[in-house]
């Protein structure tokens, strides 16, 4: 296992369906893995929670219905307490195969795309969503919470689509700068909320042409509107670098390095990378697949994860910013063994890029 305190493996809990006790208990006993990356909230929490949750009264779905439960402050307080009980500090003890150890919650991820939604409704129900899980980071001691930017996309809302049947009405696109500008607005307001306490926001980069931030040249405009100190971001707001989404889009580590730099600090970089996940893909943005089914590892020497390995590991060592942590992506996986593969790669990935 690997112990380096530089760069630590975690897995995000939307790699698999279990309920959280059962797959801490078990990932900690086969695999020694207790670092974990929390999603808010995978169906299986919601129905685990659902007594004390209060739920939204409609049949809203997905990031919508995610935003509904986690606008609510007495439902942040119930995760925290429930999380408080599976782990972290005031956790129970989870054997391993060398004795026992706790859990520790090194991330948040979120899926709440409304951040850069015309809807004003589901706007305001993102940033009240994204306050909270500031909130939940900060009372459980987890530095950064991992979010996504949303679509370029949005259905319109005039009245006469509105009178059409759902899902036959106009779809708008909006140019990319009026979707930062909503990006920037809705997370002034998060960071502006004193009970988010210090928490850091990691905007990941998606690839697929309609995503807000799809790619390295939209990356440099959000960088760019970061480091603007007018823009009151406080270093809080940056990046969380998924390096199999890296991967399809081909941007190398040298990319990542250009993020908010000028003549005058070539450095702004490092204080913009907050976090990281890993994954596989068939240079595709379809479904995550176990470390090295598609990208060869141990095989390959480097293999095309070590440049942004090295980068994590080396140039953000010293940084105050990174969490230090890379965390196993696979959503929807439904095999405990591609989880336990996957640390055996990334183990070894880490090990190897010393």
């Amino acid at each position: 296992m690997c112990l380096d305190p530089v760069l630590r493996p975690a897995v995000l809990t939307s790699s698999s369906p279990q309920r959280l006790a059962d797959l801490f208990r078990e990932l900690a006993f086969l695999s020694g893995a207790t670092e974990y990356e929390v999603f808010l909230l995978r169906d299986t929490d919601i129905s685990e929670l659902t007594p004390r949750l209060q739920l939204p009264a409609d049949h809203t779905q997905g990031a919508t219905r995610l935003s509904a439960i986690l606008k609510s402050r007495s439902n942040a307080d119930t995760i925290v307490s429930e999380m408080k009980v599976l782990g972290g500090k005031n956790g129970p003890d989870y054997r391993t195969l060398a004795g026992k150890s706790k859990i520790h919650y090194r991330a948040i991820a979120t899926y709440l795309p409304d951040i850069t939604s015309l809807d004003k409704d589901r706007f305001e129900d993102a940033v009240l969503a994204l306050i909270n899980a500031g909130y939940i980071a900060s009372h459980l001691e987890i530095p950064v919470v991992e979010m996504v930017a949303g679509t370029i996309l949005d259905a319109c809302k005039c009245s006469n689509c509105l009178e059409k049947d759902a899902g036959r009405g106009l779809v708008l696109e909006t140019q990319l700068d009026a979707k930062i500008n909503l990006l920037i607005e809705g997370m002034k307001r998060v960071l502006g909320d004193r009970e988010t306490g210090n928490t850091l926001y990691a905007i990941e980069m998606e690839p697929g042409p309609v995503y807000v931030v799809n790619g390295i040249d939209a990356m440099k405009k959000l960088a760019g509107r970061i480091v603007d100190p007018r823009n009151l971001t406080n270093g809080r707001l940056g990046f969380n670098v998924d390096i199999g989404h890296m991967l399809i889009k081909g941007i190398s580590a040298d990319d990542l390095r250009t993020l908010g730099c000028s003549l005058t600090d070539s450095e702004a970089w490092k204080r913009l990378l907050f976090h990281a996940h890993i994954s596989d893909a068939p240079q595709t943005h379809t479904c995550d697949q176990a470390i090295g089914r598609w990208t060869a590892v141990a095989s390959c020497n480097p293999s095309p994860y070590d440049e942004y390995i090295r980068l994590l590991k080396k140039e953000l060592s010293t940084s105050a910013t990174f969490s230090k942590t890379i965390s196993i992506e696979l959503e929807g996986c439904d095999h405990i063994g591609r989880i336990q593969e996957s640390l055996t790669q990334l183990r070894y990935l880490i090990e190897r890029c010393g």
